[in-house]
């Protein structure tokens, strides 16, 4: 769902095109999702979790006082955000 939805956006997206790019059926994937809503609610959840962690890595990665941390935090979301765009208008 991750590359389906990133490229697509979830109200453009299909659960077929969710399962196709799985490679599995759609009777497979609402079995484990009861309902597309389901499936883009754990998408989400997966995706905040990530950044999340990406965040609180970047964070505790630096010694020091906390005004360290903070800054190595804002740094990690600049390169982040930075990547989006350049990803978004590449594709």
């Amino acid at each position: 769902a991750d590359e389906v939805f990133y490229a697509h956006g979830i109200r453009n997206s299909s659960v077929d095109d969710v399962a196709k790019r799985a490679g599995l059926t759609k009777r497979t994937l609402y079995y484990h999702f009861p309902s597309k809503d389901d499936l883009a609610a754990a998408y989400v959840q997966q995706r905040s979790d990530l950044t999340l962690a990406r965040q609180i890595g970047a964070a505790s990665s630096v010694a020091g006082p906390f005004a360290a941390k903070v800054a190595a935090l804002f740094d990690a979301l600049e390169r982040s955000a930075t990547r989006a765009a350049a990803a978004a208008r590449s594709g």
